[in-house]
């Protein structure tokens, strides 16, 4: 089934015109039952919006499984592993850009920052016309957290502008809501490198994971903060946490630095 979903993603004008001769092939049985033309027609204008929908579901099915595996798991290698076979030239330009940022997102969190820095700024999401605003704020954000993580603040910092001027002009929807969590943990990353951190703290205080790769992003974000702040106790007891949930996320071997240089204090 995942071969067949993988076949949707990359070929899916092969499969509507697939589905359509499939059509085709139903009226033809159909005409020979004399069944009036009309009925015919509305047969195959809903057969065709089906298709329309059964494609990207199919592509999302593809997708969920890795990202399950690095939301709920902390594992990003499936989603890698997935992406990284994939011809982004066969994919449509939409498709290209969201397989793009998943890949960066699953780079980001094996510690791979250097790609996935590069690789966002080849793909420069400004040059592209049509681009959705909620795209363009996951965008961002992705590239804010790199930077971040690169001790870029001085772009982190345009690149967090950028997306809190695009994310705050968003109606209120599902949508916006989807986003809440990723943009709440840059804010924190802004706030931190900006020297704030009681700020960071507050805003941490409020927070509300939605899944495990969530509650380890929080005792990463509190250590940090605590650290900064001279609190070593509560930095140690959250990283530990980061080591305990954290699996195969880069943030446990973080975390085990920073805990290694608090022990030869």
């Amino acid at each position: 089934m995942r071969k067949l979903q993988r076949w949707v993603m990359q070929h899916q004008r092969l499969a509507v015109i697939i589905l359509s001769v499939i059509y085709v092939c139903g009226i033809s049985a159909f005409l020979e039952f004399q069944i009036p033309s009309w009925i015919v027609i509305v047969v195959l204008g809903i057969l065709y919006f089906v298709s329309l929908l059964l494609i990207p579901t199919a592509i999302n099915a593809w997708i969920n499984e890795p990202l399950k595996a690095l939301f709920e798991q902390c594992d990003p290698y499936p989603l890698l592993r997935e992406i990284h076979g994939i011809p982004m030239e066969k994919l449509s330009p939409q498709l290209r850009q969201t397989m793009t940022i998943n890949y960066c997102v699953g780079l980001h969190n094996i510690g791979n920052y250097e790609l996935a820095f590069a690789t966002l700024s080849a793909f420069n999401i400004d040059n592209i016309p049509g681009v959705p605003p909620v795209t363009k704020v996951v965008y961002y954000n992705n590239l804010c957290a790199v930077c971040c993580c690169l001790e870029k603040f001085d772009e982190a910092e345009i690149w967090y502008t950028k997306m809190m001027q695009i994310y705050d002009g968003l109606p209120d929807n599902k949508l916006k809501k989807n986003l809440e969590s990723a943009v709440l943990s840059t804010r924190i990353e802004h706030h931190c490198y900006a020297g704030e951190y009681e700020k960071a703290l507050e805003i941490l205080s409020t927070e509300k994971p939605k899944n495990r790769i969530g509650e380890v992003g929080l005792h990463m974000h509190l250590a940090v903060n605590y650290l900064a702040l001279g609190k070593k106790d509560l930095a140690r007891k959250n990283l530990q946490l980061v080591i305990e949930k954290g699996n195969k996320l880069y943030a446990v071997t973080k975390a085990k630095e920073l805990l290694a240089k608090l022990d030869a204090e």
